[in-house]
């Protein structure tokens, strides 16, 4: 109701701004952020394809300067290489600054639940290390359970 009438019934004052009842700025805000959105989807869009990047399985944005701020203040060298296994660059190429050329041997690998134990790791990542995979485990009693039966 107050955007029919606003100045019957909310008295202009320094705090209030009638900017905001008007349709046409509303509209204009409106038309501003959804071209901000699409805008913001085609770069995420144009990172995913030029870049083959999957954002479920990885970091999307590890180019940005912020990010690379954040990694390099945060992180330690698990971390950092474990942000990088899915994709052909090095914390070193990304200026992430690891402590050591390879990755640690207790490091963290790149895995998710549905890869049932394969190694969906970039090519270049698979034999660096001698890290531990977290699902060997599981994937050896699967194979007992399927021989049992």
């Amino acid at each position: 109701m107050n955007t029919l009438l606003p100045e019957v019934l909310v008295p202009p004052s320094d705090i209030f701004n009638f900017a905001t009842m008007d349709p046409r700025a509303n509209i204009a805000c409106a038309a501003a952020a959804l071209a901000a959105n699409v805008a913001l989807f085609a770069y995420w869009l144009y990172k995913i394809v030029v870049y083959k990047r999957n954002p479920i399985t990885g970091v999307l944005y590890c180019e940005l300067a912020e990010f690379r701020t954040i990694v390099r203040e945060h992180c330690d060298d698990k971390d950092k290489y474990f942000l990088v296994d899915r994709i052909p660059e090095t914390p070193e190429e990304l200026g992430f600054e690891p402590d050591s050329p390879t990755p640690p041997a207790d490091g963290y690998r790149a895995w998710m639940p549905w890869w049932r134990g394969e190694d969906r790791r970039h090519p270049s990542k698979k034999d660096a290390g001698s890290r531990s995979f977290p699902t060997s485990k599981l994937v050896r009693s699967n194979r007992r359970s399927e021989t049992k039966k």
